[in-house]
């Protein structure tokens, strides 16, 4: 109706339908009070094993037992596994979102961003990494199993943005909505050769979020006569209710027979209130050069742990809540993008101090005899470190970049108590001390507006800890790696067409991206490896 009103409606809807990429058994683990799994799943239980295998006919159960399919496992390599549980990963996402903006003057705009997303997905494996029933998403042949998760979140957001004061002020503020809704089932097995039968949790977790907010940023080069100059400031107040229903067919619903000290509830909620922050001030010292220090101030609310019975309290007690973490920030940097020795050059550095409050881990125990993953809030933690990131162009062909992280993580107030039990967090998880990339990619022309584009790039970490424990379960370390990928493809900008071939982990490198540490509690590990040598053909048409 008017030039001044802009609508974008976007609709996106994704299937998929396959298989999950399988962890494997990385380490067996010898640790007091730790469960006997390598002794269970052995010759030395007697007439038990003999009935295991006689019941057990996939022809990957080594008769020897857990030790000797381990040993089988690591010559083989972690990309030809022996499982028992099925493998599924089947997810289904819709999600809609509607921005319209108004002109309401030349400077000032009114705009409001709606959103709906409906997601669903079946997650089913084997979480021991063996063809023994350790542990995994429930009987084999129940096509039930495995985690069903289906989720839906409506929000909304009305933002005004515009210049103030001379244009020497750009703002933005905006109220928010959102409620997220999601429907949680997930069935397991423990420990098949002593009979447990599958288990059952079932919740809805509801999270419902009101938010105010309004950050903008001042040139103060007419205020101070330093030109480029300004400062930037912003508050959002949050308030968001958490609610978890257990549902009746929870194996823990209405059950308070063999609970530690609390009370079951079948219905939790909890509300938090937080004001996050920013402050800032930048010079824009010339076009090709900025400097920068911000500190920032956010939040990573409290909540439940659908994974656990609904027991009121905290990791203390082996109950499923869990505190809000708290986040404090202090970065400054410089961004150059102009000449260095007349070679076209881009830079940016930057470093950074973090100190969390809160920190919200993953700690494995037994709560109730049945294994469990307890969300647990260690005291305070310190990351600092920088990160650098440079591309050069010494030829108009030719195109150079790297990437440097370095990160000191660390728990500096370690001691909490795990259902009962004094543990000490020692190691940050999923953290390598220092990562980067180097890239190079030439582009030379073949036709008219067509171009042949080689990239070659090569990515390397260090050692990482998959626990954060793993001063105790020694066994969740991953070593360092490197992989190289390349690419070529034709393209151009005047053509409505391009085609892509490309070879990752082209030097075929094993090497692992995550894991799960149960050492201490299962008596195993297991890891997730990274992609082996993989080639992929891509193609695009613009129309």
């Amino acid at each position: 109706p008017t030039s001044k009103l802009e609508n974008d409606f976007v609709i996106d809807y994704f299937h998929t339908d396959g298989t999950a990429t399988q962890s494997v058994l990385y380490n067996l683990m010898s640790l007091a009070g730790a469960a006997p799994a390598a002794f269970l799943y052995s010759p030395a239980l007697g007439p038990g094993w003999t009935a295991y295998l006689a019941s057990h006919t996939n022809p990957t159960v080594n008769p020897l037992g857990l030790t000797a399919f381990f040993t089988d496992q690591k010559h083989r390599g972690p990309y030809t596994i022996a499982t028992n549980d099925r493998n599924v990963y089947t997810a289904t996402n819709t999600i809609v979102t509607n921005t319209t903006t108004y002109d309401i003057g030349a400077d000032t705009q009114l705009k409001n961003i709606f959103g709906f997303a409906h997601l669903s997905s079946l997650t089913a494996g084997d979480s021991d990494g063996s063809p023994y029933g350790v542990a995994g998403d429930g009987d084999p042949n129940n096509l039930d199993a495995g985690s069903h998760d289906r989720t839906t979140i409506y929000s909304d957001e009305l933002q005004l943005l515009g210049k103030a004061f001379g244009d020497n002020l750009t703002y933005a503020a905006g109220v928010y909505f959102s409620d997220a809704k999601a429907n949680v089932r997930r069935i397991t097995n423990f420990f098949d050769i002593l009979g447990v039968p599958d288990g059952t949790n079932h919740s809805v977790n509801q999270n419902t979020t009101y938010a105010i907010y309004g950050q903008g940023t001042y040139d103060l080069s007419d205020a101070t006569g330093i030109q480029g100059l300004s400062v930037t400031a912003g508050l959002r107040y949050n308030n968001e209710k958490v609610k978890r229903t257990t549902l009746p067919d929870d194996e823990t619903y209405g059950d308070e027979a063999a609970n530690p000290p609390g009370v079951y509830s079948n219905f939790q909620s909890k509300t938090f209130d937080n004001v996050s922050w920013t402050v800032g001030l930048q010079e824009q010292l010339n076009p090709n050069l900025l400097f920068y220090i911000t500190s920032r101030r956010s939040y990573r609310n409290g909540g439940f742990n659908a994974n656990l019975a609904p027991l009121n309290g905290y990791a203390d007690i082996g109950g499923d809540e869990y505190l809000t973490e708290q986040v404090t920030d202090i970065e400054g940097g410089v961004k150059y993008s102009g000449d260095i020795g007349g070679v076209p050059a881009q830079v940016n550095f930057a470093t950074y101090n973090t100190w969390i409050d809160n920190s919200q881990r993953t700690a494995f125990a037994s709560v109730a005899g049945n294994p469990s993953a307890i969300t647990v809030n260690v005291p305070k933690s310190e990351d600092y470190g920088f990160e650098f990131d440079g591309e050069i162009l010494p030829v108009d062909w030719l195109n150079l970049g790297t990437t440097i992280n370095y990160v000191n993580a660390r728990f500096t107030k370690q001691d909490a108590i795990v259902f009962g039990t004094p543990s000490k967090f020692a190691t940050v998880p999923d953290t390598p001390e220092w990562s980067g990339t180097v890239y190079g990619e030439i582009t030379v022309p073949v036709a008219n507006s067509i171009s042949a584009v080689f990239r070659a790039d090569a990515y390397a970490q260090t050692k990482t800890y998959f626990s954060s424990s793993a001063q105790i379960n020694t066994g969740a370390k991953l070593p360092g790696y490197g992989i190289a990928n390349f690419q070529i493809g034709l393209e151009g900008d005047d053509i409505d067409w391009s085609l892509t071939a490309n070879l990752k982990n082209a030097f075929d490198q094993t090497y692992y991206v995550g894991g799960i540490g149960l050492g201490q509690l299962l008596d195993y590990n297991v890891a997730l490896p990274g992609m082996p040598r993989t080639f992929t053909v891509e193609a695009r048409y613009k129309f």
